[in-house]
């Protein structure tokens, strides 16, 4: 099954995936570069691509993610 992923957010990284992943961008093509968001700490940043409720708490958005509620669901 072919797929195509448009943007990849990582959000609250260690410190040193930034090193690393500045080190694999060199091998890289342009167009992967630009679909790897490296949001860290700026949580911020998701509001640019999603919607506040799309976020979770956790990130600074007001999703509630209720792991119960959706095993419950699905019986």
């Amino acid at each position: 099954i072919p797929l195509r992923i448009a943007k990849v957010f990582i959000v609250k990284q260690q410190p040193f995936f930034n090193v690393v992943f500045s080190f694999a961008k060199l091998l890289l093509s342009q167009k992967i570069r630009d679909r790897v968001v490296l949001v860290g700490e700026n949580v911020d940043l998701l509001t640019e691509y999603f919607q506040n409720d799309q976020i979770l708490t956790e990130m600074g958005g007001t999703y509630e993610n209720d792991i119960q509620k959706y095993f419950d669901s699905c019986v």
